[in-house]
């Protein structure tokens, strides 16, 4: 444990691949899943990666063969994921900044490396609009034969919904999308909306055979539209906007 604490603390100056800053919290969460691994036997089909240098820093994880989820990657570690894990297509749940250093860079890493990249506009705070979430569900159906990679800033809360959407559209159970909530690569507080979305999900598609189109469903619904208004100030904002008020 002595000796692989050490090798993170040096790895900023030892590993182009970690970027140290991305965020504290997924690298604090890199240090804790070395603990995590020494002791813990998986009972669920949904195994966090928990990797040694050069990217645990990157706060990786596995949710199927078809599916990682991390923090804000750079080109090197696009070109190292591509390499190990055959990623083809990243889903950014930062949204679209073409005015921010990081998506240009990041753009133009996927378009050298012949990755494709979409972004969608997640939050951690708020419910997002019904049309993000039944784009980021219909890109998954798209994309359902590549190997993804979907990554927020840390890779936690944003990651952790997008992971735990992507169980429930592939046929996962309830418990299996809350692992993703609940797992050491997440930082999902009890009394986040993500918690009651994922339930109230999961109420919608459970015995449904084509859960993407379900999923849509829901997303399009009024039950959906009403948890949204509900819990997102801008849907206010937008409701004064459109009645002139």
């Amino acid at each position: 444990m002595g000796e692989e604490l050490e090798q993170i603390v040096g790895a900023g100056n030892n590993n182009s691949l970690v970027d140290m800053q991305v965020d504290r919290r997924g690298f604090l969460a890199a240090l804790l899943g070395l603990t995590v691994a020494a002791t813990e036997t998986s009972c669920s089909p949904l195994v966090p990666v928990i990797e040694r240098l050069p990217i645990a820093g990157l706060n990786l994880a596995e949710v199927d063969n078809f599916f990682y989820r991390s923090a804000q990657v750079n080109e090197d570690d696009l070109r190292y994921l591509k390499t190990k894990y055959s990623i083809e297509t990243v889903l950014i749940l930062r949204g679209e900044h073409p005015e921010e250093p990081w998506y240009n860079k990041e753009i133009k890493a996927c378009e050298k490396l012949g990755i494709t990249a979409q972004a969608f506009s997640f939050s951690s705070k708020y419910p997002s609009k019904p049309d993000v979430y039944i784009a980021y569900i219909t890109a998954l159906e798209q994309n359902k034969h590549t190997v993804k990679l979907v990554h927020c800033r840390s890779g936690a809360e944003r990651s952790s919904l997008a992971s735990a959407f992507y169980v429930l559209a592939t046929g996962g159970n309830l418990s299996d999308a809350k692992h993703e909530l609940d797992s050491i690569h997440s930082f999902v507080s009890k009394y986040s909306y993500m918690r009651r979305l994922i339930n109230d999900i999961w109420q919608f598609v459970n015995g449904r055979e084509d859960r993407t189109t379900a999923m849509k469903e829901f997303f399009s619904s009024q039950e959906y539209l009403r948890f949204y208004e509900a819990l997102n100030p801008d849907a206010k904002n937008e409701k004064l906007a459109t009645s002139g008020k």
